[in-house]
């Protein structure tokens, strides 16, 4: 993970030099470089070719019209680009932005489009390294071989556009779908501004479509000037969209030919909370837009239908805010099907809100995954790890799978020679070292329904949930025939231990074998261990000496007793044998 070790000062200023590197598993440092200007970008790329075959990965920053390409490895400069093309901004001509568009294999495009001048160009970061293009030069990549390139070689190709009355700008680049999407903006001063849109392909340059977009209001733009695609708009999936907060409804338009497809229900009539006139944060992705904004809700549409599919509130936050809930800012973070969803603040008070959570949450349900107290700053999804600033406590967190280590013991049940005791412990092995002063490495592995508040109470000093469970561990055994037997699964608990009673069936060595076989939070791990058992020898019956022992007068008179019955019960029969032989 890299990153600025100074922030921006503002939107408009940026920070003061100096950038650190540190291992996105443990948070180690791996470089630091503090003369290095802030970050502008990053950029892995990938070359096949005759004399080089892999991935290499870069930083880049930008200083006025030059560019430099930095090692991501050890934030060595390898090169730099002098005599950036100057570019008309929102503030006049300046150096054309170092704003990428990344290609198939990892190159950065820079696209730089002139509507007042009929032209428009791409600037390709492959080319202007490997200039002059040869057959040597076409198979290999090599940034430092030249400490100063001229940024002009890179220009892959410059077109003749036709002219657009309004001279859009560039605002939207969607690679993926190959257009490039411009806006400009006619009768700004009334109430209904025009907009034109028009589309470019981002491949050769020539112009796809032209659309005119009456009666949505003045976008986004800001106070003092109407525009749809300034702030608010979101694309991805062949669409684009933006949000007219008069009506606080978001379009959608299909991007390869400019015509609206869907127009999203209001806002507030979903989210029950008219801040959502600040609702124009939004995003595309499986077919889905993901709106946030002020009303401290994520709203789900179907980019070809406008139907709302699922909103996840995060409730009524009381006195805490102004708003009825926790506004957000910066939008959402997805991948791998999650939403990460950091509420933040435009301009955040002193103190900040309490209440503040960082969630993950479903991208198809709307259900939420988990949640952690948070106020972020900015976050990014890098090898199945979410990371970022959280503002609350200044300091960078990772979220993912962590290591996970288990153990297994036996001992024999006290007055037993039978049955025996299995026990050992699940832990959590991540490297961190949590707000209790002690390593995160060696604390009980807790079950996903528990992880949350675990979670908070070991790096956040909230409350330790003391109903939390552990995970499920799996017991199984060897036999001294070598056949394989499962004993039973049991549960750690919060301390990170588990016990099982076992009998043995048979004398000799036996394996006894422990599995977690991992959860949402954890990877599996196992462990095992041999004992020696002894079947206990049959009970020998116990043999009787005879003995000869003397009649007492009590024993005398119940011998005879029970002689006069048996005397009686003999006279009994043969009567009765009498009486049955008469005729």
């Amino acid at each position: 993970m890299i990153y600025d070790i100074n922030p921006p000062g503002s939107m408009f200023v940026s920070g003061l030099p100096g950038v650190s590197c540190v291992n996105l598993r443990t948070g180690a440092l791996v470089w630091q470089n503090l003369t290095m200007p802030q970050i502008t970008c990053a950029q892995v790329y990938t070359i096949n070719a005759g004399l080089m075959s892999g991935s290499q990965a870069f930083l880049w920053t930008a200083s006025g019209t030059t560019w430099y390409q930095y090692d991501a490895f050890t934030g060595t400069l390898l090169t730099q680009y002098t005599n950036v093309a100057t570019s008309m901004g929102m503030f006049g001509p300046s150096a054309l932005s170092l704003s990428p568009v990344y290609g198939p294999n990892g190159e950065i495009l820079v696209y730089d489009l002139n509507e007042a001048g009929h032209w428009f160009a791409m600037w390709n970061s492959t080319i202007a390294v490997q200039y002059p293009l040869s057959d040597a030069n076409s198979q290999n990549y090599q940034p430092s071989a030249a400490a100063s390139r001229p940024w002009a070689k890179g220009i892959q190709w410059n077109v003749t556009i036709p002219q657009v009355p309004g001279s859009p700008s560039a605002s939207i680049y969607d690679y993926p779908d190959g257009v490039l999407v411009a806006e400009a903006s006619f009768n700004a001063n009334t109430a209904n501004p025009i907009f034109e849109d028009v589309g470019y392909s981002l491949t050769i340059g020539e112009q796809l479509w032209v659309e005119n977009r009456t009666n949505v209001g003045w976008g986004q733009g800001g106070p003092a000037v109407p525009g749809l695609l300034t702030f608010g708009n979101a694309f991805g999936d062949g669409y684009y969209s933006f949000f007219e907060r008069e009506t606080l409804k978001w379009h959608i338009i299909h991007i390869k030919t400019g015509l609206e497809t869907a127009v999203a229900p209001a806002l507030n009539t979903i989210t029950d909370n008219d801040w959502s006139y600040y609702d124009w944060a939004g995003q595309i992705a499986y077919g889905t837009l993901y709106t946030t904004g002020y009303s401290g809700a994520v709203c789900a549409f179907n980019v070809t239908t406008g139907a709302s599919m699922w909103t996840f509130s995060e409730g009524n936050s009381g006195v805490q805010t102004p708003f009825g809930s926790w506004p957000t800012f910066g939008g959402v973070t997805i991948a791998n099907g999650i939403i990460y969803y950091g509420p933040s603040e435009h301009t955040p008070p002193t103190p900040m809100y309490r209440g503040y959570n960082l969630y993950a949450i479903n991208a198809t349900t709307g259900k939420q995954l988990w949640s952690i107290p948070a106020v972020f700053v900015s976050m990014a999804v890098a090898n199945g790890e979410l990371v970022g600033y959280i503002g609350y406590d200044n300091q960078i967190y990772a979220f993912g799978k962590g290591l996970s280590a288990t153990t297994v013991t036996t001992e024999p049940v006290m007055g037993s020679n039978t049955q025996l005791i299995i026990k050992g412990t699940v832990t959590d092995q991540s490297p961190g070292t949590t707000a209790l002063g002690i390593p995160e490495a060696g604390t009980p592995a807790i079950s996903d329904t528990y992880m949350s508040n675990w979670m908070a109470y070991l790096f956040q000093q909230q409350p330790e949930p003391m109903n939390a469970t552990g995970v499920p561990v799996t017991l199984t055994y060897i036999d001294p025939n070598n056949n394989t037997y499962t004993i039973g699964q049991t549960t750690s608990d919060i301390t990170g231990q588990f016990t099982y009673s076992f009998t043995p069936t048979i004398s000799g060595t036996y394996t006894i074998i422990a599995t977690f076989g991992g959860s949402n939070s954890y990877y599996s791990s196992t462990a095992q261990t041999t004992m020696q058992f002894a079947q206990p020898a049959a009970a020998t019956p116990t043999s009787t000496s005879a003995t000869t022992t003397l009649a007492t007068t009590s024993d005398i008179m119940m011998y005879m007793t029970v002689g006069v019955i048996a005397i009686i019960i003999a006279i009994a029969v043969v009567g009765l044998l009498l009486l049955r032989k008469k005729p």
